[in-house]
C-alpha cells in the first residue's frame, strides 16, 4: 500500500493496459477497500481472526475535474439490540477512480 499512488504494480505486470496505471486504476473499489483493511492488520491471519462488526459502505457517484468517480459513505454498524442499520454518515475523503 506504500506505493499505491505509483505505477509500480502496473509496470511489473507489463501488459499494455496496465503499464503506467496506479493500483486504484487497476482494481475495483471493493478490492481497494479490502487491501486497505488487510494493510492495517499486522498479519493476514490476524485479519482473518479479528472479530468485526457489520458495516455497509454505500458508493456515491461524484464528479472530480469532469471525471466520474466513486466515493463511499459509511452506514452506522448494525445495532445488536435492534438488528437494524443506522443512518448514513458523511462522505469519506477518499475517492476511487473507476477501473
Amino acid at each position: 500500500m506504500e506505493s499505491k499512488d505509483t505505477s509500480e504494480l502496473g509496470d511489473r505486470i507489463g501488459q499494455p493496459n496496465t503499464v503506467g496505471k496506479t493500483l486504484e486504476e487497476l482494481v475495483t473499489p471493493a478490492v481497494m477497500c479490502m487491501l486497505e483493511s488487510l494493510a492495517a492488520s499486522e498479519t493476514g491471519v490476524s485479519w482473518l481472526a479479528k472479530r468485526r462488526t457489520v458495516e455497509v459502505k454505500k458508493p456515491v457517484l461524484v464528479k472530480n475535474d469532469g471525471a466520474c468517480m466513486l466515493s463511499f459513505t459509511e452506514v452506522v454498524p448494525v445495532s445488536s439490540k435492534t438488528g437494524t442499520l443506522g443512518t448514513v454518515g458523511p462522505l469519506k475523503s477518499a475517492s476511487v477512480a473507476p477501473s
